[in-house]
This record gives structure tokens, sequence and C-alpha cells, in this order.
């Protein structure tokens, strides 16, 4: 992994770390704890070694994201930019991400979620701190 990736993965979970701090009132915590969920299973899942750990991970990722997703579905007036944001996010996820981890493109993978990802997450922590409590 290179360097500058490094250090954009650091100051993600820098981000994330005092997130908890910009985020308030239910809807952005929920949706919050939902994201941090998603993101911690998805990070777990790329430095799983086997295909049962694989496996608890990917499930992990799915039950996280119905839980942001639903948090989306019940309030979308307010979580509408979220949204937008939240489903780049997924897609990369789901049809990039998770189909190099399966072909064994670990390196490939990683680069992709300390890449755009970490940007995507950063602009999601973003919008969740304007979220009116």
């Amino acid at each position: 992994m290179n360097t500058k990736l490094v250090w954009r993965v650091a100051g993600l979970f820098y981000l994330c770390s005092l997130s908890t701090h910009l985020v308030a009132g239910p809807v952005a915590d929920a949706t919050y704890a939902g994201l941090s969920e998603a993101r911690q299973a998805l990070v777990s899942l790329l430095a799983a070694q086997d295909q049962q750990e694989q496996n608890r991970h990917l499930a992990a990722v799915k039950s996280a994201t119905a839980k942001v997703d639903t948090q989306i579905r019940h309030n979308s007036a307010v979580l509408n930019e979220f949204s937008s944001v939240w489903q780049q996010f997924k897609e990369t996820r789901d049809k990039e991400i998770i189909p190099l981890l399966q072909a064994g493109k670990r390196d490939d993978a990683k680069k992709l979620a300390g890449g755009v990802q970490a940007d995507r997450m950063a602009k999601m922590l973003q919008l969740l701190s304007r979220v009116p409590k």
C-alpha cells in the first residue's frame, strides 16, 4: 500500500472517531450507527483470510446496509443528499470492491476502498453532521 493511501485511510479513521461528536439527533445518530457498522464490516471483509470469515463479514455488511437503508426510507426528506452519496458508495462497494475481493484482488479492492470510497465516507459524515435534530 502506498504512503498516500495509508494517510488517506488513517485520516478517514480519525474523521470517523471525531464524527461521533459532530452527529446529533436521533435520525443522524441511527444513520451514523448503521454507516459505521457497514464501514467496519467492509474493513473486516478486506482483511478476512478465508471464505468462512469473508461470508460472516459480508453478512454483517448486508445487515448494516439494511439499517442505513431503513433510516433513509423513513427519513427521506432530511437524508436526501446523504442518500445520493450512500447509493454511490453501495454501488462501488457491491459492484467493484466485493467482486475484486472475491476474485482474490485484495490490493485493488483496498485501493478503491481507501480512495473514492474514503472521499464518499467523509462526505456522508459531513452531511450527517448537518441533519437537524
